[in-house]
């Protein structure tokens, strides 16, 4: 609060709501002179003229009665309430009509309910989310480039929803290129259950002079891309193709959390990824 030069009293800190500006006008709508609103309230046309001149402020009782008579929803006195449903907003202005010990007693009954929620709420997140290694690599679903050196960097935590996928798989990896399109998109996350070899016709994640891939085992024991413009052009004798993995799909928005969950997560899961940390450092 700051004194006005005036010397009149506290004027209400710039960055608050302009209250006496919300109540003059609201007043000016209900059809209220000052003299009026002042003889409803039961207070001097003094009192109200330093409400809506921001001298001072009502108490919480008279701005309840004064968002009554002037029709006025209390979220327009306090932004911050805005948000909250007309239930919140009412259990809010039930609890500042009780005494101290009330509300002591009122806000240690609420803070156990809410403990329990957080409590069944991990629990819930827990059974319902699995954590996995995301490497950094992207597989590239294109042609291969020779030259380079292949270096397993260690993998970043990431978290999925259980499914008979996830219950299966070992890691995820994203997609970068065109080439196994239509099924696999440019920016796609699979997953891949840790694989030394495959079959025919599984599309695998391989390691390739320096890059890793997606790409489909034919028959013959060969690798070839899904999108002919992108045809796989590998050259050498294949001593230097190493099978990672075989694809299981691709990550879907249903396998993904919510915002709120994605908050959430890391906390719960606050001792597997310490172990996660310990298990992946240097590269593991």
């Amino acid at each position: 609060m700051r004194q006005n030069k005036s010397g009149t009293g506290p004027r209400p800190d710039p960055r608050s709501p302009d209250l006496g500006s919300v109540l003059r006008e609201a007043r000016k709508r209900a059809g209220f002179s000052m003299e009026e609103l002042a003889s409803r309230m039961g207070v001097t046309r003094f009192a109200i003229r330093n409400w809506e001149g921001n001298v001072n402020r009502p108490d919480y009782d008279s701005l309840i009665r004064l968002c009554d008579l002037l029709r006025l929803p209390v979220q327009d006195l306090f932004p911050s309430l805005r948000g909250y449903s007309p239930l919140e907003r009412g259990v809010i202005r039930d609890l500042r009509r009780l005494k101290p010990d009330q509300r002591i007693l009122v806000s240690a009954m609420v803070r156990a309910m809410a403990e329990e929620e957080a409590s069944l709420r991990s629990l819930r997140l827990r059974e319902e989310f699995v954590l996995l290694p995301l490497f950094s690599s992207s597989a590239a679903a294109g042609q291969a480039g020779l030259g380079s050196e292949f270096v397993e960097d260690a993998p970043a935590p990431f978290f999925l929803r259980v499914s008979g996928r996830t219950s299966r798989a070992d890691a995820v990896v994203r997609v970068r290129g065109r080439s196994m399109e239509p099924v696999y998109q440019d920016g796609d996350y699979v997953f891949f259950e840790y694989a030394s070899s495959g079959s025919p016709g599984d599309d695998l994640v391989v390691a390739v002079s320096g890059q890793s891939f997606v790409k489909r085992l034919s028959p013959e024991g060969t690798l070839f891309s899904l999108n002919g413009d992108y045809p796989f052009a590998y050259e050498g004798d294949g001593s230097d193709i190493r099978i990672l993995g075989r694809v299981l799909g691709v990550v879907g928005p249903e396998d993904l959390s919510t915002r709120e969950e994605g908050l959430l997560l890391p906390e719960i899961f606050g001792e597997e990824l310490a172990r996660f940390d310990e298990a992946w450092s240097g590269g593991a």
